[in-house]
């Protein structure tokens, strides 16, 4: 709840810039004053530029009133620099309160204000623009019109000059220049300035003279060619470089110098430039306590960036104002320039005036500065001591303190200092402390790992000591499983337990400590499975089923499917010619085969069309959707009949992946066309576990078994019965041993609605005769089948009784279910040749990866699965559910691994044995 009401109590106030730290803006509270409030105050326009080197170092944004109290100002830190500006402002606005504790106040309408700046800095005769020189801190200001020349023609020949600034002379081309002055040297005089050249010429300086011909007590800074006094050198080329010089020095007390001279000598290319500003000469004693502005903006610069307002002692600073800087805490004057800053530990002078016991010691620690050592400390050109031990100034050390020409002793020691020791400081005489403890480079990053992973973590990069000492490694809260090399700074070992464990590691040298905390996260490997193919039992069409008209010509017939290796079965046909014929199989491919009517060698070749079913089906072990087996496979053999004598005939085995149980429905055809004479095959001896084929030519050539050449057979065997695929309704039976020459008849019963596609072979070798089975009068109760043999050798076609093999089936859309192992009698879950991951389901599956990185998915209650093709390094074991690698049980079985959780076996692992697996083989995913 607003208890409160804030508004500013004038709509202006006006503040003189010399005044440094002052309170202003006043801010009134009405209302209940009973609780604490926090008033948040924006700059939100205005006229005065907020920085270290600008109008303004600081304005608090916040105001905080206290119980009972009704009234409190907004404090700004000025700058008084020496710049001409008149007034500057800056606009105020109270910020909205928001519900909270210390936010309960609302707005009144005086809710803006204007603070005023009025400079104190003025230009003589009331001239405006040019260039100001401060003579004993007072303005002398040049046009243009009052750049002289210098040495005459012979020197001032080529170039201009510029006055981009109040500040600022810029020299170019071959130019020697003056200004009017009259100035007595003292023994205190000095001259400070700031010089900066993107471009060297032959002589570049500055100096005082009494008249305008060439004097050699010219300061020389840069250039090629050696001229006048050498003992000030510009090094920072591009860059401004501060200067500052004793004129005592050089010239004669009493002198009086008429001319500030300029020298930018480039007779060669003109090219050269030469720019001066912030030019200052004055007597130091004869400045009333104060310092040059340069470092009194370094002191401030210094306050600013190591949080000058949480210093145990800012005697002095807080009121940033350039008076009796002498008398500021820690720092030393001479003159008008800072000689010595001791804010470190070892200040005994202040020391002595701490009364207070709990003061004392925390003042032992140096002088509580925080933050970074400013680059700007690198101006304080007279600087003899710098002294900020014993804080926790933090970052890297300015490179511009080797600027310090007469630095004696730099001590930066017990801070919490990072980095190398700049070059700078390095080749320089006076004396440097920097003993710093050790420093974090980078966070030791949290480790993320699975059960019994081996570790092996080097952690001695992320520490680095500035004086390069010896670290040495400690460590708190490392698990059991892990140990740390204390001079190494490497952690090894393994952890058995998931979990997080936060690890707080410690480097140590001489003098003093770091520390670093990270985690290692122990816990069984979660993968993403967006970028797997999601592979798991869902039935597929199997082949593909159709009925044709066929003659002696060779036809193609285009697939619906696209196939790996299929197998063509079309083993019948109908009895339109009564010429014997058979089917012909030729260049199957994967998505088309060629096939025509071959008549025996006595015939003409031509034949009259026929009609027949055939069936397309993939290689391999399958079970159909009602649990119906099947297989399909081939054979290459050059066997023949030998119809003379039966026991000379080569019989080729076929052993069933699958154990039927009982015997299948089994078919057979010549799949290729290695050679032209008429073929076909013959088949006897089916039992559940295989059965026997052979090729078989015309009868001329049957009765001396004079061979054929290698061809390829396919083969499928069904269980017989009737059946149901998704829909596909099927009947695959045998007849008794009955059916000859004449028609016989095969009995559907009520199975199809539809007429069926009818394949049939026939399946003994009873009459060793060559054979063709033909078919008619097909419709949905049944079929009529006849043996017709050929004529080639004799007239006869008496047949004995044979068995037939048929299958019946309605519909195109061939066969549905999954492949199937036989070995296991599960149902396959087949992945593909990218990467995969394989799902079971709540029964025994069979998993075959096959190519890509494949994941084997495991889960509880789902059965024992096989997995048959784990390849280590490539494919890996997904644990889902509850599933976790500590939780499981690997034991031996064989050359396998047996997967157990909770006394459940979950899986085994083909060809793998335990040894060979670890946490690395497994990971948690989720589905």
């Amino acid at each position: 709840m607003r208890n409160s009401g804030v508004e500013f109590g004038q709509v202006s106030y006006q503040v003189n810039e010399q005044q440094g730290y002052v309170l202003v803006a006043e801010i009134i509270r009405t209302g209940d004053l009973s609780l604490n409030s926090m008033v948040e105050v924006n700059v939100v326009g205005g006229t005065a530029t907020e920085g270290s080197y600008e109008d303004y170092y600081y304005l608090n944004n916040y105001v905080e009133f206290y119980q009972e109290q009704s009234q409190e100002y907004v404090s700004i830190q000025l700058n008084n620099d020496s710049i001409i500006e008149g007034i500057e402002t800056i606009e105020l606005e109270i910020v909205s309160g928001e519900e909270g504790d210390n936010n309960n106040y609302v707005v009144g309408t005086q809710n803006t204000t204007t603070i005023e700046i009025l400079d104190d800095d003025t230009v003589p005769d009331d001239q405006t623009g040019g260039f100001n020189i401060l003579i004993n801190n007072n303005y002398h200001n040049y046009q243009e019109e009052n750049v002289k020349s210098y040495g005459g023609e012979e020197q001032d020949i080529t170039g201009n000059v510029t006055l981009p600034d109040t500040d600022t002379i810029n020299i170019t081309g071959n130019n020697w220049k003056a200004l009017d002055l009259a100035y007595t040297i003292a023994e205190d005089s000095v001259l400070t300035f700031e010089f900066k050249s993107d471009q060297r010429g032959e002589v570049q300086g500055i100096g005082l003279d009494k008249d305008t011909f060439l004097d050699t007590t010219l300061f020389q800074l840069d250039g090629t060619q050696d001229y006048g006094i050498q003992d000030f050198q510009y090094t920072d080329v591009g860059n401004w470089q501060s200067f500052t010089i004793n004129l005592s020095d050089y010239y004669a007390v009493g002198e009086v110098k008429n001319y500030l001279v300029f020298a930018n000598d480039d007779d060669s290319q003109s090219v050269s430039n030469s720019q001066f500003r912030n030019i200052e000469l004055y007597d130091i004693n004869g400045i009333n306590g104060s310092i040059i502005d340069s470092d009194f903006q370094v002191l401030v610069a210094l306050y600013n960036s190591t949080n000058g307002n949480n210093w145990y002692d800012n005697t002095g600073w807080n009121t940033l104002s350039n008076e009796n800087v002498g008398d500021w805490y820690g720092v030393t004057v001479e003159g008008d320039r800072v000689v010595s800053l001791d804010l470190g530990s070892d200040n005994s002078a202040l020391q002595q005036s701490v009364n207070n016991l709990v003061h004392a010691v925390a003042l032992e620690s140096g002088n509580n500065l925080s933050g970074e050592i400013p680059a700007e400390l690198g101006n304080l050109s007279n600087l003899q001591q710098l002294d900020l031990s014993g804080n926790e100034l933090s970052g890297d050390i300015p490179s511009e303190l080797g600027n310090l020409s007469n630095l004696q002793e730099l001590n930066l020691s017990s801070n919490e200092l990072s980095g190398d020791i700049p070059e700078t400081l390095t080749d320089r005489s006076f004396t440097l402390i920097l003993e710093n403890p050790p420093y974090v480079v980078s966070e030791i990053p949290d480790q993320d790992i699975q059960p019994n992973d081996p570790l092996n973590l080097d952690i001695s990069g992320h520490f680095a000591d500035l004086n390069e000492d010896t670290i040495t490694y400690e460590a708190e809260n490392l698990p059991e499983g892990l140990t740390l090399d204390a001079t190494t700074g490497i952690i090894t070992g393994q952890i058995t337990t998931t979990g997080t464990y936060s690890i707080t590691v410690t480097g140590i040298d001489n003098d003093g400590s770091i520390s670093d905390t990270f985690d290692i996260n122990v816990s069984e490997e979660k993968l993403d499975l967006n970028n797997y193919n999601r592979v798991t039992r869902d039935d597929q069409t199997l082949g593909e089923a159709d009925t044709i008209t066929l003659d002696h010509n060779l036809q193609t017939i285009t697939l619906d499917r696209t196939y790996k290796d299929p197998v063509i079965f079309a083993p019948s046909v109908s009895f339109n010619g009564s010429q014997p014929a058979s089917p012909r199989i030729t260049n199957v491919t994967s998505n088309s085969f060629d096939i025509y009517m071959q008549e025996p060698s006595n015939m003409d070749g031509f034949h009259i069309p026929e009609t027949l079913s055939y069936l397309v089906m993939e290689k391999g072990t399958y079970q159909l959707s009602d649990g119906t087996l099947l297989e399909v496979g081939s054979l290459d053999t050059d066997a023949t009949t030998n119809s003379s004598d039966r026991n000379l005939t080569p019989w080729q085995t076929i052993e069933f992946d699958i154990d039927f149980g009982d015997t299948p429905v089994i078919f057979s055809q010549v799949q290729t066309y290695n050679e032209s004479d008429f073929v076909r095959t013959r088949q006897q001896n089916a039992t559940s576990n295989g059965f026997q084929v052979v090729m078989e030519e015309e009868e001329i050539k049957a009765r001396n078994g004079e061979g054929h050449l290698n061809e390829n057979i396919g083969y499928m065997a069904i269980t017989s019965g009737s059946g149901n695929s998704n829909g596909v309704v099927f009947q695959a039976g045998s007849t008794d041993d009955s059916v000859t020459h004449g028609w016989s008849n095969i009995d559907f019963g009520d199975e199809f609605n539809n007429i069926p596609h009818f394949f049939a072979s026939i399946a003994t070798y009873e009459g060793p005769d060559p054979s063709t089975l033909r078919q008619q009068n097909l419709t949905t109760n049944g079929i009529q089948v006849k043996v017709q043999e050929d004529t080639t050798l004799d007239g006869e076609t008496n047949h004995t009784t044979e068995v037939v093999n048929y299958l019946a089936m309605e519909g195109d859309n061939g066969l549905q279910g999954t492949a199937y192992d036989p070995l296991t009698g599960n149902t396959v879950i087949m992945g593909t040749e990218d990467d995969d991951y394989l799902l079971g389901l709540a029964e025994n599956d069979t998993r075959i990866g096959k190519a890509g990185s494949d994941i084997f998915v495991l889960e509880s209650d789902q059965g024992t699965d096989t997995i048959a093709d784990f390849e280590s390094g490539v494919d890996l074991i997904g644990l889902t559910g509850n599933l976790s690698f500590g939780s499981l049980t690997l034991t031996d079985l064989g050359d396998d691994t047996s997967v157990m959780f909770n006394n459940q076996q979950l899986a085994i692992i083909k060809e793998v044995e335990t040894t060979d697996l670890t946490s690395n083989h497994f990971a948690e995913v989720t589905i």
